[in-house]
């Protein structure tokens, strides 16, 4: 079997992500979304700035999950409108400016995976999403 590059985030499985994945994620979403490239967020050298969201973004994948931070990212994209002062959407602005949607991002996760074991446990059971 073919192995799948980690920046194909089209085609690798959520689990396997890592930094790299996420970052080709956010340059992806920020070029279709607002057609700009991506750009990391904070002060200092190119370098620098790419070499601490990395750190953040490790950081919070090692905290919250690969899951957790997809939906979180997909949340910001959602909620977020274009400033053509500040263009880009990076990983650092996001955990910086946008924490709510990280609380939402967790709490959606956490349904989506008691209803997913409910249903394993429950197969023959219709489930009830309003309960959830």
């Amino acid at each position: 079997m073919t192995k799948i590059s980690t920046k194909d985030w089209r085609n690798l499985p959520i689990e396997k992500w890592n930094t790299t994945t996420f970052h080709t994620y956010l340059t992806d979403l920020n070029r279709e979304k607002f057609d700009v490239t991506y750009e990391p967020f904070g002060k200092g050298s190119v370098a620098k700035r790419w070499s601490t969201e990395k750190g953040q973004l490790k950081n919070a994948l090692n905290k919250y999950g690969n899951e957790v931070i997809r939906e979180y990212i997909d949340k910001c994209f959602a909620s977020h409108s274009f400033n053509p002062e500040f263009p880009t959407l990076s990983f650092g602005f996001m955990f910086s400016y946008m924490r709510k949607e990280l609380s939402q991002a967790e709490v959606s996760v956490s349904k989506r995976k008691i209803r997913e074991e409910y249903a394993k446990q429950n197969e023959n059971t219709e489930v009830d999403d309003e309960w959830f």
